[in-house]
């Protein structure tokens, strides 16, 4: 997020400043996805780009900070669910990145 100051305006014969807030945030925040979802999803993306297979929940936790596979689990729950990702139920490193 970036913090721009306007140019101050008068409100009862004294000068007030403005702060506009301009959003810098990828198009996929504004879809609808959650900083951590990002997070986990842009580290998803660069993995399997960086080594042609897909990571482990414990490598995704591991990678981003994590101390517990369940929170990258709901994480990548969410993310299939809103069609940002396809994944194989039962399946170990069955993650898909939809394009």
């Amino acid at each position: 997020m970036i913090l721009r100051e306007k140019k101050p305006r008068e409100v009862n014969g004294q000068a007030q400043k403005d702060i506009s807030v301009r959003s810098s945030t990828p198009q996929n925040m504004r879809s609808g996805l959650t900083k951590k979802q990002l997070l986990v999803f842009n580290f998803v993306k660069n993995f399997i780009i960086k080594n042609k297979y897909s990571p482990s929940y414990k490598e995704i936790a591991k990678g981003l900070g994590y101390k517990s596979k369940s929170a990258i689990h709901s994480i990548i729950i969410n993310l299939h669910s809103r069609g940002w990702i396809n994944r194989k139920v039962g399946g170990s490193r069955s993650i898909i990145i939809n394009t």
